[in-house]
Formats: structure tokens, sequence, C-alpha cells
């Protein structure tokens, strides 16, 4: 009877670990899908130059359910992980960041449904679509950064994540910083243009870097969870 309470007791505990290892595990893979569809649009949409056009600009047609399949996978890495990882993050700042980084996840999927309108054609009044995808950059791009910094802080004080801590914490500085590059090279271009889009000038690839640290971040935080989760 003793053991078949013990076994008992035992099992939602297991149960549970093994729901945010999946979790993690589908984060992980998520995120790595969405930097393997964006390399391979550089291919497939050549005629974009990677230094003067976005990424939302894949979206478009032709081809553009490719990059909106990467949203999205983008999305379902940010909702997987703040759920893998919730019973690991106990400070009050790490649960404003699983919040954020949820947030971040809806906002992607937004972005992802909704295409942008061409930054390069003559201005003209936005479309519903086009202003929701820019709603959602908003919210999205610095509540990721927000929140793998909340996030990456809060998992270093917790005692099986101390030794991964630090490189966290490090992939979630590169987010910020790279956020900060993309709005700098945004003011350059406007202040060189006059306001408008033009091809000679870095965006494109602060925006590229900006996805690859926010991919990076995850995969690495997913990772861990599940490395810490299989030694449980």
């Amino acid at each position: 009877m003793t053991t078949a309470n013990k076994y008992l007791t035992a099992s939602p505990v297991r149960t549970g670990t093994s729901i945010a290892q999946t979790a993690a595990r589908m984060a992980a893979t998520a995120a790595s899908l969405a930097l393997i569809l964006v390399a391979l649009l550089h291919f497939i949409k050549s005629d974009l130059s990677p230094a003067g056009h976005m990424l939302s600009e894949y979206a478009r047609p032709p081809h553009g359910w490719i990059m909106q399949c990467a949203f999205l996978a983008w999305s379902l890495s940010c909702l997987s992980l703040s759920w893998s990882i919730r019973s690991q993050v106990t400070t009050t700042a790490g649960s404003v960041g699983l919040g954020l980084l949820y947030v971040t996840g809806i906002a992607l999927l937004l972005g992802g449904l909704c295409v942008i309108d061409d930054p390069f054609a003559p201005p003209a009044e936005p479309t519903l679509q086009g202003s929701l995808h820019g709603l959602a950059a908003m919210i999205g791009l610095p509540g990721q950064a927000i929140a793998a910094l909340l996030i990456s802080y809060s998992l270093k004080k917790n005692q099986q994540w101390r030794t991964a801590g630090t490189p966290l914490v490090r992939f979630a500085h590169a987010i910020w910083i790279s956020l900060l590059l993309m709005f700098a090279a945004t003011f350059a271009m406007f202040a060189q243009s006059g306001g408008q889009f033009i091809e000679t000038s870095y965006l494109g690839w602060t925006n590229r870097l900006l996805l690859l640290t926010n991919c990076a971040w995850l995969i690495a935080v997913a990772r861990n969870a599940i490395a810490i989760g299989s030694n449980r």
C-alpha cells in the first residue's frame, strides 16, 4: 500500500515534467524551423536584397506563405517556452517576463496572419492588415527583448539553472542590443531618404540579426529546460 501511494503521489509530478519537456522540445524545434525557413527564403526570393529589405516583406506574394509559416513557428516557440518553464521561474519579475513572452507569441501570430504593406510603394492609406502587422511588431519585438531579460535573470537565481544562467543572460542582452541597432538603422535610413524606405541601408541586416538573437535565446532556454527536466 505504501509503495502504491508513493507512485500515485509521484505520477502527477512526472506527468507535469513530461509535458513541460514536450513543450520545451516544441519551442526549440519551432524556433529552429523559423530560422531554416528564413534562410531558404533568401534563395527563393533572391530579388530582395537582405541589406535593404525587412523579413516581413518576404510574407508578400509570391511564396509569402513561407514567411508566414516562419512567423507562426516563432510564435509557437514563444508560447511553448512560456508554458515549459513556468515552474522554473520563481521571481515576480520573471513571472512578468513569462506574461510578456506569452503576449509576444500572440503578437507574432497576428504578425504572421497579417501581411505587411509594401514599404517601397508610394505613400498611401495603410490597409487594415498592414496596420495590424505594424501593431504586432511594436508589441512583439520589444516584448521579447524585455521578457528575455526578466526571465533569464530569474532563471539565474534558480539553483538548477545557475550554470546555464550566465549564457542565457548574455543571449538576452544580445536581443535588446540587436533591437537598438535596428532602431538606429531605421532612423539613419529615414534621415538619409527623407522618411522613405530605400534599399541602400542596413535595416535588413539588423532585422535579421534581431531574429537570430531572438531564436537563439529561445533555443538555448528550451534546450536547458530539456536537460534539467531529464535529470529529475
